[in-house]
């Protein structure tokens, strides 16, 4: 029985296997068949099985179909939309004037990293603390969002039509 503490697993686990499972197969012989160099306490090998998770298990649905579904699986074909900062980034090669490529960090640090993220931001919070942006620059850069958000969004129409039409 083991009994110094190093030795024993915490919690009454069992304890992991020893050094002998990285030894090269000549080294094996010189052992006592068990993993174990003579000499040392011999110590328990086999793991618990795993319990498996509950939510592992199949669902109840699955047992009763026996195909897979024939439909698209749902985002199969969405286009992920824009990151604010390419989307930042190519506004600024259209309107350099403006330049919103500035305002990058203040949307990374406030964990504002994809264009739809952006739906319900107003032009007052980018006037404020830590935009501080102009009405203007405010307003088209809302209008911009708006338009790319609406680009998007036609083009997962698109492909969720262009999946019905394939699958029947």
């Amino acid at each position: 029985m083991l009994t110094h503490p190093q030795a024993m697993a915490p919690y009454g686990m069992m304890p992991s296997p020893g050094p002998w499972q990285y030894m090269a197969p000549g080294i094996a012989a010189y052992t006592n068949g068990l993993g174990n160099f003579p000499g040392f306490p011999i110590t328990p090998h086999a793991h618990p099985p795993p319990i498996p998770h509950p939510l592992a298990t199949p669902s109840r649905c699955a047992e009763k179909h026996d195909l897979p579904s024939s439909d698209p699986a749902e985002g199969a074909f969405h286009e992920p939309y824009t990151s604010i900062t390419l989307f930042l980034e190519s506004l600024h090669i259209d309107h350099p004037k403006r330049r919103l490529d500035t305002f990058i960090q203040h949307f990374d640090a406030l964990d504002y990293y994809q264009v739809d993220d952006l739906d319900e931001v107003t032009r007052e919070n980018l006037m404020e603390k830590p935009f501080y942006m102009s009405k203007g620059n405010a307003e088209f850069f809302l209008r911009q969002v708006k338009k790319e958000m609406e680009r998007i969004n036609n083009i997962n129409v698109k492909n969720r039509l262009k999946a019905k039409r394939v699958h029947f």
